[in-house]
């Protein structure tokens, strides 16, 4: 569907010459479906963010059910405690309700719209949580150092949800490199695409290899050699049976190798990718700080997806902007628990900053295709809106 906003919200990293390099390499007799292509990206993946294992799959949703299931996997336990952002993304939650696993929602912090440090430690102390996952909204970095602490302290598994923000960075590290395991997304619009498809990382070989199984139905043909060999020794299963043989119930997450020919050719022009995000956040920083409320944290580099505003006059400025013709939406999902299948789940939960962002924030365009003055434009109708 074509989009009529001047300012668009997104735009598509795909471009032409990737199009017509993909006609040839499909039209050559290539193998489409999981291939050698797969393991060149997972490893291309690794080198740019710095992360150990990289296991593609066929979206940013996929890899969040993949990284709860596989540590529901490894523990042998079902109804693991989870601690969930209040402000995140429907599918950073569903995959736990889904898995049967016992879900709170953690509030939102004022500047960066990650988790509260403060509501987080009463979750501790309260539910004694196995996993906690965090959200870096529309790119932006939680209070890691104090999240770190408390998950040490508490004993608590990490896991990051970074579809919003790869490439956001402090000192040296990029995000998805704090916790156990993280997720990316490479949706349209998204900073890279393949058209569909997400990608897990970890730094633990044996979760590794557990999300690489219940990928591809619980076989384990993309396991390592030697885990090869010692499942089918643990299950006597001989040569011929272990090609048909499942050691965990799971699932085909699998992309391919056409989404993954795509997202090399997309990871050589990410880095300006970031960059230029950043420097549109910049921009707005200097237009908007301390004459209305934005979005920020202490990040070296903030490799936003889009930029939070939180208006009091919010159905005034929504109005303005769509008239000018500028793209905006909620701020993602707002407040999880006040959407419709959180209430049918646990009922509403009504959570001050959360509540607050469910009724009055909304993003802004921020893609890599902006100028200075379309930031400065678009700027300047939000100042006279207010």
């Amino acid at each position: 569907m074509k989009n009529n906003f001047k300012y668009s919200l997104v735009k598509n990293t795909i471009d032409s010459n990737d199009l017509i390099e993909l006609s040839k390499w499909v039209t050559s007799d290539q193998r489409l479906t999981k291939g050698a292509l797969n393991d060149s990206f997972e490893i291309a993946w690794s080198r740019w963010n710095g992360s150990k294992h990289s296991i593609f799959v066929n979206s940013g949703s996929s890899a969040n059910l993949a990284m709860f299931y596989a540590e529901q996997c490894i523990r042998d336990k079902k109804n693991l405690k989870i601690i969930v952002p209040a402000v995140s993304w429907s599918t950073t939650v569903s995959p736990a309700i889904q898995l049967g696993m016992d879900v709170y929602l953690c509030d939102s912090d004022e500047t960066s719209l990650g988790v509260s440090i403060n509501h987080l430690e009463q979750l501790f102390v309260k539910h004694n949580p196995d996993i906690l996952v965090i959200v870096h909204v529309l790119g932006h970095l939680n209070d890691m150092e104090n999240i770190l602490y408390l998950c040490d302290k508490f004993e608590v598994t990490l896991f990051e949800d970074c579809c919003e923000g790869p490439g956001t960075e402090k000192d040296g590290i990029k995000i998805g490199n704090f916790g156990k395991a993280a997720s990316f997304s490479f949706y349209y619009g998204h900073h890279i695409s393949t058209i569909e498809g997400g990608m897990i990382v970890t730094k633990d070989q044996e979760f590794s290899e557990v999300i690489k199984s219940i990928r591809s139905h619980g076989w384990s043909r993309d396991l390592l050699p030697e885990t090869q060999k010692r499942l089918a020794k643990n299950y006597d299963i001989n040569s011929f049976r272990d090609l048909y043989t499942f050691y965990y119930p799971g699932f085909n997450l699998r992309s391919t190798d056409l989404n993954a020919f795509i997202g090399l050719r997309q990871l050589e022009r990410i880095d300006n990718v970031v960059n230029s995000r950043f420097s549109v956040y910049k921009w707005y920083k200097e237009k908007l700080y301390n004459r209305t409320w934005i979005q920020s944290c202490n990040a070296d580099i903030i490799s936003n997806f889009g930029l939070g505003l939180i208006v009091e006059n919010i159905d005034e400025m929504v109005d303005g902007l769509l008239k000018k013709s500028i793209e905006i939406r909620p701020l993602v999902c707002g407040s999880i628990g006040e959407q419709p299948f959180w209430i049918k789940y646990k009922d509403k939960q009504i959570l001050p900053n959360a509540t607050k962002i469910h009724k009055n924030g909304l993003y802004l365009p921020a893609h890599h295709n902006l100028t200075k003055d379309d930031v400065n434009y678009i700027s300047d109708i939000i100042l006279n809106l207010l």
